[in-house]
């Protein structure tokens, strides 16, 4: 059952564990499993209203007693500018990560981001004076000096930390900066590859077969994407991977004279990978059969720009990927420290300073980075394009395969070995200047917050940055405490407290000291400073997105996207699934909280609500602009409305064919050839004879009717000649007799108008 419940729904098989993991647990409780009755529309509702509103309202209960920090980034998708907001503060002795909204806005601009935050906050009644900190992009809009909306936030909210932008970010575009000098080489190889393969599944089927000879394992070539945290760096190792089985698959697509000055390329791979004979039979066989491909000219260019990448130029991109895969680890090795969920924010300064300088070492002389020492007023003020402060370029840090590279390269290569080291001086001169701009090294409060860290204990240094935490931050303590608080500065600096074992995390740590009730106002202090965020985790929230907000989906989506996304963050910070979350082992003694049943029944209410609430909105909008209300036609009824139109069409215009018959069989026999079919339910005579204009007075009115956009109303003329043999007036129309009709639909059954009136001729010709 489950089983064919998977392939029914084509559900993922992942899902199938979860998914018997859930059915066992509502099994325990047949009675109330058996009496559930749930829609797909109240499903939503009690999702919005029930489950996520009451974990809503507990973290604004949160919220109001605890100091907190946002995290704010906006998106857009499918045309909806969408803003979510996440808060990180203390409960249950750990810091948490939870989702507080998401709204949409009209555009994306300071001005309404400011109002809906503040709408957000004054509307929860949550106290601006609980705000810490607002981790935002480093855009003008986000972060501008004078109308961003940081400022803004500000204006409201004095006492708001400076925490600088978003340094991961920082990090990000630096690593673009290194890429630039070599004028985006690899990424557009690496865009060409991917989309080369993506719509062709024979060429994935080749490319695997040739990966399987060379015993190396098949991977889908990854795309390139500028948006995405160093995304050359993880695409650059995919293919340093599987760089030999791209060459000799694009071996195929070379003309004979390229191939044969290139097949020593090939020999030298077959030599690396000990492939046998039959491999080397099998892939020239499949050399013949993919150089019969038949393709577009856009895919023969695509193929000639990788190929030329792979072989013309096969050094440069060897000498770029492997430089790349040797510099850039640096950059992400510092990223995927801060975007883990542990607070960091006390090593965040410590890291920016250790980066700058690490990756400064890599061009330049030691003796100048070591007059630098630790202080960040000088290596600000360092001039990174000073040339004497770099090493001779053979001793630049290019990666032990680059070095290779260029030590067996041959005299004919020695231009493009010159270019790329001219490069590389640029490549790190451009991102070392934007480490150096970027990263906020200087800010006093992350120098002074660095000093809650541990393992800074029993140091002078450290003594000194703490006592200066009251002057930065404003909010936690009263004035009369600051005296009693530097006095706990003091003491916990010299008392014997335990050490931090690994595993630990810090939050944890300073929870434990203030459990001891020695050191309240401090331990205070810290549990503040540590719900700052140190990197976006708002990117993670919008991975999802795409599987709520469709193309074919309404605006109602992006309350239920909030909804959804509070309830996993919510399940995330108590780190339990679903099921475990709201498992009972006695269902029917266990405790139950109260406002999510509450929730649960008021949800069905609470929609109805909200609709009408809308209804009333759009009505008086009406109201005010005076338009007249008109109920306006679904999609459905539309559909019918035009058919059923075009349908009556047909109907009109087939009676209009057998008054035409009719009418022309009452035509004198020597004017029947004269007679011309038109479209119009009419008949039309090219001769002027004065009987025939008399006997064809009586005419169908004209019909200017479109089926899909408007219905003109008809207007009948009465004919008022007197009706001839076999013929009978009905409301004006000369409409045969009923003997005559069926008299004459058994002779013309089966004919065609155009045969109908060949068969008129044919007579007026005997």
């Amino acid at each position: 059952m489950l089983l064919g419940f998977l392939a029914e729904k084509s559900l993922s098989f992942s899902l199938a564990p979860d998914l018997l993991v859930l059915v066992k647990e509502l099994s325990k409780d047949r009675k109330a499993l058996n009496g559930i009755r749930m829609h797909r529309t109240s499903a939503a509702y009690k999702l919005r209203f029930g489950v996520a509103r009451t974990s809503e309202q507990n973290l604004v209960k949160d919220l109001k007693r605890e100091k907190f920090s946002l995290n704010i980034e906006s998106m857009s998708n499918n045309n909806e500018k969408i803003v979510t907001v996440l808060v990180n503060y203390l409960r249950n002795d750990k810091i948490v990560t939870e989702h507080l909204q998401s709204f949409s806005v009209p555009s994306v601009n300071s001005t309404l981001l400011f109002q809906g935050i503040v709408k957000l906050l004054e509307e929860n009644n949550i106290p601006w004076h609980n705000l810490m900190s607002v981790l935002l992009d480093s855009c003008h809009v986000m972060r501008g000096k004078k109308s961003g909306l940081e400022s803004r936030l500000r204006e409201k909210c004095p006492h708001l930390l400076d925490i600088d932008g978003d340094s991961c970010h920082h990090a990000h575009n630096a690593a673009k900066l290194f890429c630039k000098p070599f004028g985006l080489h690899l990424e557009s190889l690496f865009t060409d590859i991917h989309n080369d393969f993506k719509w062709s599944p024979d060429l994935r089927a080749a490319l695997m077969e040739i990966c399987e000879v060379l015993n190396i394992k098949y991977t889908m070539p990854q795309n390139y994407i500028s948006f995405r945290w160093l995304s050359v760096y993880v695409v650059a190792q995919d293919f340093s991977r599987m760089i030999s089985a791209l060459t000799l698959f694009y071996f195929s697509f070379l003309s004979r004279s390229e191939k044969t000055n290139f097949l020593p390329v090939v020999i030298n791979i077959y030599k690396l990978h000990n492939v046998t004979e039959a491999g080397k039979e099998f892939i020239h066989k499949m050399h013949s059969r993919l150089a019969e491909k038949n393709m577009t000219q856009a895919g023969k260019d695509q193929k000639s720009r990788i190929a030329e990448k792979l072989f013309e130029n096969s050094l440069t991109t060897k000498l770029i990927t492997n430089l790349l895969v040797s510099v850039l680890p640096l950059l992400e090795e510092y990223v995927k420290l801060f975007e883990s969920g542990t607070p960091l924010i006390h090593k965040l300064h410590d890291k920016q300073f250790e980066l700058i300088k690490s990756f400064l070492a890599c061009f330049m002389k030691p003796e100048v980075l070591a007059s630098l020492g630790d202080s960040t007023k000088k290596m600000m003020g360092l001039d990174i394009k000073k040339k004497c402060y770099h090493l001779p370029i053979s001793s630049v840090f290019v990666g032990v395969k680059a070095k290779e590279l260029i030590a067996s390269a041959p005299k004919s290569q020695y231009d493009k070995i010159k270019s790329f080291r001219n490069n590389i001086m640029k490549a790190y001169v451009a991102c070392s200047e934007a480490l150096q701009k970027k990263m906020p090294i200087d800010n006093v409060f992350l120098k002074c917050v660095s000093s809650v860290d541990p393992m800074c204990r029993k140091n002078s240094l450290a003594l000194e940055l703490m006592k200066k935490l009251p002057q930065l931050v404003t909010n936690i303590l009263l004035p009369k405490e600051k005296e009693l608080f530097d006095l706990e500065v003091r003491k916990y600096h010299v008392d014997s407290l335990y050490t931090v074992n690994e595993g630990v995390s810090i939050d944890e740590w300073w929870v434990e000291v203030k459990k001891t009730g020695k050191y309240p106002l401090l331990s205070k202090m810290v549990c503040a400073l540590l719900t700052c965020f140190h990197c976006p985790k708002v990117e993670s929230s919008f991975s999802v997105m795409n599987n709520i907000i469709s193309a074919s989906s309404t605006r109602m989506n992006i309350p239920t996207f909030s909804a959804i996304q509070s309830i996993k963050y919510h399940l995330f910070a108590e780190n339990k699934t679903s099921v475990a979350y709201f498992a009972k082992k006695d269902f029917l003694h266990e405790h139950v909280e109260k406002k999510l049943v509450e929730n649960l029944r008021s949800s069905c209410r609470a929609y109805q609500d909200e609709k009408n609430k809308k209804m009333e909105q759009k009505q008086k909008q009406i109201n005010k602009l005076h338009k007249q209300k008109e109920k306006l036609l679904s999609k459905e009824a539309a559909r019918k409305l035009c058919a059923n139109a075009a349908k009556k069409q047909r109907i009109r215009h087939k009676k209009n064919i057998l008054k035409i018959k009719d009418k022309t069989n009452d035509l004198p026999r020597h004017s029947r050839d004269n007679v011309v079919p038109s479209t119009m339910s009419g008949i039309k005579q090219i001769d002027t004879n004065e009987d025939c204009v008399k006997t064809l007075a009586s005419t169908e009115n004209k019909h200017a009717e479109d089926a899909n956009t408007s219905f003109i109303e008809e207007k009948s003329v009465k004919d008022r000649s007197p009706p001839k043999q076999g013929v009978k007036r009905v409301n004006g129309d000369l409409l045969p007799t009923k003997a005559t009709q069926i008299k004459k639909r058994k002779e013309t059954t089966s004919l065609t108008i155009k045969e109908m009136f060949q068969r008129v001729r044919n007579n007026n010709a005997k």
